[in-house]
């Protein structure tokens, strides 16, 4: 087994286990509709620090990532990216936090590691 591989499997492993990591539940819809569940990794941070003063500032700050394999195996094709035009539905990504409240994200923005085999997305909420 290659280190690539190596490393695939690692990514998938870091981004994928809930039993024994800290994968949560992700709901990804294209904007075609086909929706999936998948495991991966989400954070939604409502402090940021302003970079040019250094001072804390309120703003929130969602990501998530999860493998391509997964996104595949869940039933959802094509390549999550940020779609500008507001007619046009977004990729959305759905998730519950640690008290039980659920969001849904549209992608605004990804980072595809076609190397590793995950993606990086950029959320901001969806009404």
């Amino acid at each position: 087994m290659s280190l690539r591989s190596v490393a695939q499997a690692d990514v998938r492993t870091i981004l994928g286990d809930a039993a024994f990591g800290a994968a949560l539940s992700l709901t990804v819809t294209n904007p075609l509709g086909e929706e999936g569940t998948l495991n991966g990794w989400s954070n939604d941070i409502g402090l940021l620090i302003d970079p040019d003063t250094g001072v804390a500032v309120s703003g929130r700050y969602a990501t998530c990532a999860f493998t391509f394999i997964d996104l595949t195996a869940a039933g959802v094709t094509g390549t999550p990216k940020g779609i500008a035009d507001s007619s046009s539905l977004p990729w959305r990504v759905a998730f519950t936090n640690e008290r039980g409240v659920t969001y849904l994200f549209k992608i605004v923005e990804t980072q595809p590691d076609q190397t590793l085999g995950y993606i990086i997305c950029t959320l901001e909420m969806f009404e």
